[in-house]
């Protein structure tokens, strides 16, 4: 299908059989040997995550996480790719140098011995490795070690456990994270239980957006504020693109409390003891600050665009993130190292559903400046096909994160990103709206875990 643009008018592969699993004794979390069915069960689960994890602003920020050696970076990132089926990890270079002349694996699959040998089944399955995997026991990092909780990450690659449990995983796939990634799982449900005892909902709070609701508010939208010129782009998921949202006065203000305050934009990720955390992201090289100074938050031109956001979404302005204010510099062309942009992802951010604030509901994005070349807002998942914003000073499109039906749960037709300028630069104002108060919570360090 042709894509539509919007311009400024209108398991891994297991190797082993099931038989195969259960005869060589690979062992879960709890150390129980794994069966045919177990190994059956991981394969479809693994298959289910994959397809699943193509990105919000957590997966994607998990990969490229400095906290954790080789962990993740972006949901929102690095967002560990699981696009493609994970690999063994290679072993680490000796610290001294070691005869392996002679010693050789029997086994006829050689990633299987690698894996075996990297999740500990030389040390569980001594006799049968010693004679089929002999070299990749040699040459295997020293397998998993439990905490105080008893548990290990079965899973050869400890930071795709991680990634996979920040990601929501442990309740998706439980039966396969349970079986291979114990620990991440554990130390997850640990912060959470954590954060319950310090962080609580005030009694009676209820929602911004109830199931089916959503609809009734773009409806509205379209009928009640034609002077923003609003236009319906797409109905199912609901999409608006306003041609008139802030006026050049509006739009100045953004952009001066701004300047001068840019730094690295990051994600949001987990680390190693399941806490989420800001982290740098391999899917996002733009720049940004927050309107959250005394400075900012008293300006006029910003308090009435606050108030009309909460107006159009009919959410209370304390469910609101402080606006987020973006910067893009110019590249030579798409692809370039120097390029600004930030992949396909979604705002929706995993684990918020069990947090005070809740999920994001709304994303109302603003273009403070005219873009000369590139820059565009793509949205790449819509069922009728992509369709691409062109930025144009004044204009602001605004989507849920969640379903319709279903708030608490990602919309994954939502998917977007934003692309490289060309030529000129672009600013930008990211609104989140969340389903309860987010700035309350915020001020007492309830908004993460």
């Amino acid at each position: 299908m042709a894509k539509k643009s919007v311009n400024g008018s209108s398991e891994p592969k297991n190797g082993s059989t099931s038989a195969d699993g259960a005869k060589n004794g690979a062992k879960n979390g709890q150390g129980r040997p794994l069966t045919g069915a177990d190994v059956k069960t991981q394969k479809k689960a693994l298959a289910a995550m994959q397809k699943r994890q193509g990105g919000s602003s957590q997966s994607m920020a998990l990969p490229a996480l400095g906290i954790l050696a080789a962990v993740v970076g972006a949901f929102v990132a690095a967002r560990f790719e699981t696009n493609s089926a994970p690999s063994a990890v290679p072993p680490p270079p000796d610290e001294e140098e070691e005869d392996l002349t002679g010693i050789v694996n029997t086994w006829a699959n050689e990633t299987e011995c690698t894996r075996w040998a990297a999740s500990g089944e030389c040390k569980n399955n001594a006799a049968f490795m010693r004679d089929s995997c002999a070299l990749a026991c040699k040459k295997a990092p020293k397998p998993p070690e439990a905490d105080a909780s008893g548990l290990v990450n079965a899973w050869h690659t400890e930071s795709e456990c991680l990634a996979w449990a920040g990601a929501g995983e442990c309740e998706k796939n439980k039966q396969f994270m349970e079986t291979s990634c114990a620990l991440s799982c554990h130390r997850i449900m640990e912060t959470r239980r954590k954060y319950e005892q310090r962080c609580s909902r005030p009694a009676g709070a209820a929602p911004a957006v109830g199931p089916g609701q959503m609809n009734a508010t773009f409806a509205r939208i379209m009928e009640e504020f034609g002077d923003l010129e609003p236009e319906m782009i797409n109905v199912d998921p609901p999409i608006v693109l306003f041609h008139r949202f802030i006026d050049d006065a509006e739009a100045d203000a953004l952009i001066a409390h701004g300047k001068g305050k840019y730094t690295e934009s990051r994600g949001v990720g987990v680390d190693k003891d399941g806490k989420m955390t800001d982290v740098k992201t391999e899917i996002r090289t733009s720049s940004h600050t927050w309107c959250q100074d005394s400075t900012c938050l008293a300006d006029k031109q910003v308090q009435a665009i606050v108030s009309r956001v909460q107006d159009v979404t009919q959410v209370p302005s304390t469910n609101g993130e402080y606006a987020q204010l973006v910067y893009y510099r110019a590249c030579p062309e798409e692809g370039h190292p120097s390029c600004a942009f930030y992949k396909r992802h979604s705002d929706y951010i995993e684990g918020d559903q069990y947090r005070v604030q809740g999920p994001r509901v709304y994303t109302l994005f603003m273009y403070l400046n005219n873009v000369e070349e590139g820059g565009g807002t793509r949205f790449t998942d819509l069922p009728n096909g992509p369709i691409t914003f062109q930025p144009k000073r004044g204009k602001a499109i605004l989507w849920p994160s969640v379903m319709h039906d279903n708030v608490e749960s990602i919309d994954d037709r939502t998917h977007h990103e934003a692309l490289p300028v060309t030529k000129g630069e672009k600013f930008g104002a990211n609104f989140w709206i969340h389903q309860y108060d987010f700035k309350g919570p915020h001020q007492t360090g309830c908004t993460l875990s």
